[in-house]
């Protein structure tokens, strides 16, 4: 069946004219038990949202500040458009003491309308434990009181501090990857584009968990997941394009758009960092991140790409679900492989 390719903010086809892939059957109770949000229909409505997430990553948030094998630094640093907070997590015991660690520039995920410097950070932490990581994890501005290019250039900003203060961070220059699921996993791939454009500091991996990165939402599983009261309160293209239309404004789907922020606008992949790209099969970014790795490929450019069967948006955050338990070890694999030296 020919699937119809509407533009952004058009009239989306019926459900049941769209086949798609079903959420893995091992998650219909934990789909529904699942916290459901308010995702906001207008700009008034953003900070409820930011709100509710960062409420419901408290208690991890808590967990991670009373771990004594860590060491959790909040400041601010200099950017464009005024201060940036930055949370800086590393161990609190690296061993051995005396060698430079990987690091890691993060950037968190919340429709580029919420959260901040500790939100989805857990997704990371255990690379701290594990191979001595400094994480610096960016709390960005966000949409829809900045829009548009402001929130890559705080990321951009935070890379440059980061670059121009490895010595001091204790991170090997040959070392330093960035991430960001979902928002920030697109955030990341502006960020690592602006670095290759304008010859900023040299990232060995890029890390795209999820990635938010097409504003056009026009793809076959975008259409496939578009409804709201069809997802059991998942992240659906209903929401996408009103986090898309808070970001960018009219100018969302349109020609006048920034590939910085909307990295599948890129035509040249070329020339950047090897990446990491997974995403789950039953939702709506699916597609983009795909097409963003065939990209990556075609420019000659390196990607690792998994697309997990039956996983929805944010399925690896959901512990005790075997396959999400795979994907994240598959993941941490990688970031060892890209990190630790041979």
């Amino acid at each position: 069946m020919k699937l119809p390719d509407p533009g952004n903010g058009c009239e989306a086809p019926e459900r049941d004219d769209i086949p798609r892939p079903q959420h893995d059957t091992a998650a219909a109770a934990i789909l529904s038990s699942k916290t459901k949000f308010h995702f906001p229909t207008n700009a008034e409505e953003a900070p409820r949202f930011h709100q509710e997430l960062v409420e419901m990553m408290a208690p991890l948030v808590s967990m991670l500040k009373a771990d004594k094998n860590l060491t959790i630094e909040e400041r601010t640093i200099p950017g464009p458009r005024g201060e940036i907070p930055l949370v800086v997590l590393q161990s609190s015991s690296p061993t051995p003491q005396d060698q430079t660690r990987p690091g890691i520039l993060f950037l968190h995920g919340g429709a580029m309308i919420a959260g901040d410097g500790f939100s989805t950070i857990t997704q990371l932490t255990g690379m701290a434990h594990d191979i001595n990581a400094v994480i610096i994890s960016v709390d960005y501005r966000r949409a829809p009181e900045y829009q548009d290019v402001a929130l890559v250039e705080d990321c951009y900003a935070a890379l440059v501090w980061v670059g121009e203060r490895l010595d001091k961070l204790g991170i090997d220059k040959e070392r330093l990857m960035i991430a960001g699921c979902s928002a920030g996993g697109g955030l990341a791939a502006g960020t690592a584009l602006k670095a290759r454009d304008e010859g900023g500091p040299k990232l060995c991996a890029q890390l795209l968990s999820s990635p938010m990165l097409d504003d056009r939402t026009n793809t076959n599983s975008a259409l496939q997941f578009m409804h709201p009261e069809d997802e059991s309160g998942l992240y659906n293209t209903t929401w996408n394009r009103t986090a898309w239309k808070l970001v960018l404004g009219d100018r969302a789907g349109g020609d006048d758009v920034s590939y910085y922020v909307a990295p599948a606008r890129a035509t040249d992949l070329s020339g950047l960092p090897e990446a990491y790209i997974d995403v789950g099969s039953a939702e709506p970014f699916r597609d983009e991140a795909t097409a963003y790795a065939l990209n990556l490929w075609k420019s000659g450019s390196q990607a690792n790409l998994h697309v997990w069967a039956g996983g929805w948006h944010g399925f690896d955050f959901t512990p005790g679900l075997d396959f999400a338990e795979t994907a994240v070890r598959t993941r941490n694999d990688w970031i060892r492989k890209m990190l630790v030296p041979k």
